[in-house]
């Protein structure tokens, strides 16, 4: 195994084992071992330092690496839960609540997981997290297109259909619109560990969109929704307003 082979290897498994400021220390002391083996002596470097899986785990403090797993364990719980819901679809009544309380819990579990403690030199925010977020912004216009052309904001958006597939349509577009974000928001959570903490950004933004797909849908299959009310829909467009409101504000935050 060659300097690079070894050393790509022995970060990503550093760098998800140990905390950032330790990863990076690490992997800096590492590069200077790894750079007396080189020609003749890579021949050596894994009997003298062991493979990579077991050098970087001789240097994990258990404590700490299951706090990590928890708080990972935790993260994942407040995507799951909605995730189900939103295949699921069967809903008594629209559940606001939870869903705003699991913003909050992923949204303290990833603060306090990935946030400095004191006060960073300002850098860039990694390449490609402008992108990875304006796909989940699109997926959340599809959730509040979806949520306006049912409450007949925008009913001419369904004029190709016929009447009796409208609701299986918007169905499938929350459904397609939560799992992509879903499945952006684990990754952008995987990222925040091995690169950037700035990516937890996309994962806070991708569970706002889920729990906004999961409010919308629940709202359509609610069995006790009566739309002869007027404005019926007002009172839902304002949950979906502060949940909305409270998932850009914790974006916004962890990309500073």
């Amino acid at each position: 195994m060659n300097q690079k082979t070894y050393f790509k290897k022995f970060s990503r498994i550093v760098r998800w084992t140990l905390p950032k400021a330790e990863a990076d220390e690490t992997l800096s002391d590492y590069e200077e071992i790894l750079s007396r083996y080189s020609g003749e002596k890579e021949s050596a470097l894994v009997a003298d330092l062991g493979d990579p899986l077991r050098a970087a785990k001789q240097l994990v403090e258990p404590r700490t690496y299951h706090r990590w797993l928890w708080a990972f364990g935790g993260m994942l719980f407040c995507l799951l839960i909605p995730e189900l819901w939103l295949i699921k679809a069967a809903f008594s009544s629209p559940p606001f609540l939870p869903l705003f309380l699991l913003l909050l819990l992923g949204a303290g579990i990833a603060f306090f997981t990935f946030l400095p403690r004191h006060k960073e030199e300002k850098a860039p925010l990694p390449k490609g997290l402008f992108p990875a977020l304006g796909v989940v912004l699109l997926a959340f216009a599809a959730v509040l297109v979806a949520a306006a052309s049912m409450t007949g904001l925008f009913s001419g958006l369904w004029t190709f259909l016929p009447p009796e597939r409208y609701g299986m349509t918007a169905r499938l577009i929350l459904l397609l619109a939560g799992t992509v974000s879903a499945l952006f928001s684990v990754s952008g959570l995987v990222l925040a560990r091995l690169s950037d903490r700035h990516w937890c950004a996309l994962y806070l933004l991708g569970a706002t969109v889920l729990m906004e797909a999961v409010l919308v849908l629940s709202v359509l299959c609610s069995l006790s929704l009566d739309t002869s009310v007027p404005y019926w829909w007002t009172i839902h467009a304002l949950k979906l307003g502060v949940l909305g409101a409270a998932g850009l504000a914790v974006t916004g935050k962890a990309l500073c």
